[in-house]
């Protein structure tokens, strides 16, 4: 009789190392054949582009755990817990992320670059703890990790000036996009009956205290006038030129690793999957063999 936990490894291993292999297989092809663009002569739609990260105007974004500046940050604590089993092993209590736009410049141009969703390698710094949260950031000594202490805590930043790897969706935008006229002035006139007594005061003419019929067409009126100028005004902005997750099921990738070095890790992740699936499903046959000899 096989025992049913070898009989999970081996499961585990098939699914998780050919899903590795076809996942870095995916990303390989992602990567390599989408050809590096130019911000401002980049097309509508999923782009690769290389570029420096700064923060926008008046924003001063800091790591909660070190106060380091940075454009990004996500700061993770693991506990050191025991299973029934005795085995010891790290489980996430608390996890942070920054999701503040931020602006990438490649020399051609600028865009904004919207983080949410996105897969990033950042700079990492790990140390350890016996506080939930770090008092301190990481001891300049190489063997604070060797205590035996319950926490351990990671910082991954993306510091202002970094160059960093984008494979995303790039739109240009102007200020009226999604704004819909109608939709606009019904807000607006919403917004004027939620208060009566400065609608009344802008259009009671006759000063009996109410508006009517006639008045609230003179409203109307207005309202659509403002809403006009307003969508005019937006349209003379200038375009801004964004960059996102992709909607059509492209990774988001934001890496400080160069390109051939993500394709060098993919190979090598694609292989290692290949060969703990393979390894799998050897074990699997086996199993399954001395399952039926056994019967």
């Amino acid at each position: 009789m096989v025992d049913p936990e070898l009989l999970g490894l081996a499961a585990m291993l098939i699914l998780g190392g050919f899903g590795g292999w076809y996942a870095s297989l995916r990303r390989i092809r992602w990567v390599r054949d989408t050809p590096t663009a130019r911000i401002r002569s980049a097309a509508q739609g999923v782009v690769e582009l290389v570029g420096r990260v700064r923060p926008p105007p008046e924003e001063h974004l800091v790591s909660p755990m070190t106060a380091q500046p940075a454009v990004w940050w996500e700061c993770t604590v693991s506990r050191r817990d025991s299973d029934s089993g005795g085995r010891r092993r790290w489980n996430t209590v608390a996890q942070r992320r920054s999701d503040v736009p931020f602006l990438l410049d490649d020399g051609s141009g600028v865009c904004m670059v919207r983080p949410d969703g996105a897969q990033v390698t950042a700079q990492v710094r790990i140390w350890y703890g016996s506080t939930p949260w770090p008092r301190s950031g990481p001891p300049t000594s190489w063997w604070g990790w060797l205590a035996d202490t319950p926490y351990r805590y990671t910082e991954k930043l993306l510091p202002s000036g970094q160059e960093i790897y984008v494979l995303g969706e790039f739109r240009t935008r102007r200020a009226q996009d999604g704004q819909d006229a109608r939709a606009q002035l019904i807000r607006r006139l919403a917004e004027w009956k939620r208060d009566p007594d400065t609608l009344r005061a802008r259009f009671d003419r006759n000063g009996d205290g109410q508006v009517d019929l006639a008045e609230w067409d003179m409203a109307r009126e207005a309202a659509r006038a403002e809403t006009e100028t307003a969508h005019e005004e937006a349209a003379r902005q200038p375009e801004s030129d964004w960059l996102a997750a992709p909607s059509d099921g492209t990774p988001f990738i934001l890496s400080i690793k160069s390109e051939a070095h993500m394709l060098q890790q993919a190979r090598w992740t694609a292989l290692a999957g290949l060969a703990a699936g393979l390894m799998g499903l050897i074990l699997m046959v086996h199993f399954l063999r001395l399952t039926a000899s056994s019967a």
